[in-house]
């Protein structure tokens, strides 16, 4: 088996190119579009290592200590955690794949958050109006391992569970993240697998509802955010030379992603060839980000992505990110809040209604306020 070459030090890396991935990644899910990735890494059979010569496995250990510490503050958010654990065993499962005792290929389908599938407004990163799965297929050959990630809107259950049938495989009631599917592939075959299980999804939506979707959404747009974002050279260049002289802050990341979503509906162009000391070129690409910002502003727009300002300086979350690791809520978000204006048999104290009882008002996990009060009870007893 071949093993790549890899950094003497899982702290060496190149922070330039660290930076580029985190924006990049930040405004490509910020898009209202459908993104697709995907990233190669090297191994020792021990660790794996991305382009930027930094170790992929303490990212995952760090989310684990910030969902733990995010699970303490806000104990409706405990899923992160529980979502968190898939990953790693995701992660170790991959280090098995380089090391010969897996088969060379992997699909993952990240559902989204059943806790959050009827929330009112979008939590951290978490878009509660497309409700995303990430779709993620991860492949060994040639030394390396490929994880490609394709994003598929609705989160639609029966179609995310033809994923399973096309392989003849069962899923299990619950959360689809852990539920992991191993085959061996023909090398050959490998590098069309996600587009082959997108067009399942699709398939099965269009069977359901008799029109045509592209990666979930209903929009046949087959651009890819990822790519888009990365070719806005000019707005891309122009914003990281900025924060390289002084730290940016929210309102030129806002103006940023505006700008971004204006190019990608139409509403704007690339006005110039950026050139990076070309003081004409950051002039007018300030002044599109300027006024795509304050239009957004007026329209109420708001830009949901990996968390509202990535870091730049030492995370190596922007590859992880893209391909949909990781917490997209954290402590420093508004709080989850949501209404009982859900007419229903509360699932936890109506679990079996008798005859003629009223039904009652519930919230997004079906529960009536009293319970729901007592969940929160028993979580913060159970974090604290």
């Amino acid at each position: 088996m071949e093993i790549l070459a890899i950094p003497p030090s899982q702290e060496v890396y190149d922070y330039e190119q660290r930076r580029y991935d985190n924006l990049t990644t930040w405004l490509a899910e910020s898009i209202d579009g459908s993104m697709r990735s995907q990233f190669e890494y090297a191994s020792d059979g021990h660790e794996l290592y991305s382009h930027d010569g930094g170790a992929l496995g303490p990212v995952f250990e760090a989310a684990i200590g910030d969902a733990e510490a995010l699970g303490r503050r806000r104990p409706e958010l405990g899923f992160e955690l529980r979502r968190r654990w898939h990953e790693q065993d995701e992660y170790d499962e991959m280090l098995r794949m380089v090391r010969g005792e897996r088969p060379n290929t992997m699909v993952v389908v990240s559902d989204f958050p059943e806790e959050l599938m009827h929330a009112p407004k979008s939590v951290g990163g978490y878009n509660v109006h497309r409700k995303q799965t990430m779709l993620r297929v991860i492949t060994f050959r040639d030394g390396k391992i490929t994880v490609r990630s394709q994003s598929l809107d609705g989160s639609d259950r029966p179609a995310l569970e033809e994923l399973y049938h096309h392989l003849n495989r069962a899923p299990r009631p619950g959360e689809l993240l852990g539920q992991r599917m191993q085959l061996d592939m023909d090398e050959d075959r490998q590098d069309f697998l996600i587009d082959a299980w997108t067009g399942v999804y699709d398939r099965a939506l269009a069977a359901r509802y008799g029109i045509e979707f592209m990666a979930g959404r209903r929009s046949l747009d087959r651009r890819n955010t990822y790519d888009f974002v990365r070719a806005q050279k000019d707005l891309i260049g122009t914003f990281i030379a900025a924060d390289r002289r002084s730290k940016l802050g929210n309102q030129q990341y806002y103006d940023l992603a505006a700008a971004i979503q204006a190019r990608y509906e139409g509403y704007a162009q690339s006005s110039t060839r950026w050139v990076e000391y070309d003081p004409r070129a950051h002039e007018l690409a300030w002044g599109e980000m300027g006024n795509a910002g304050r239009s957004a502003r007026a329209a109420g727009r708001t830009f949901d992505g990996c968390g509202f300002s990535p870091s730049f300086d030492d995370e190596p979350t922007g590859q992880a990110k893209s391909l949909g690791y990781g917490n997209k809520s954290d402590e420093k978000s508004e709080e989850t809040k949501y209404n009982f204006d859900k007419y229903m048999y509360c699932v936890d104290c109506q679990p079996k209604p008798k005859k003629d009882e009223p039904m009652r008002w519930c919230g997004p996990c079906g529960l009536c306020k009293p319970c729901d009060f007592k969940a929160k009870l028993r979580a913060k007893r159970q974090w604290n």
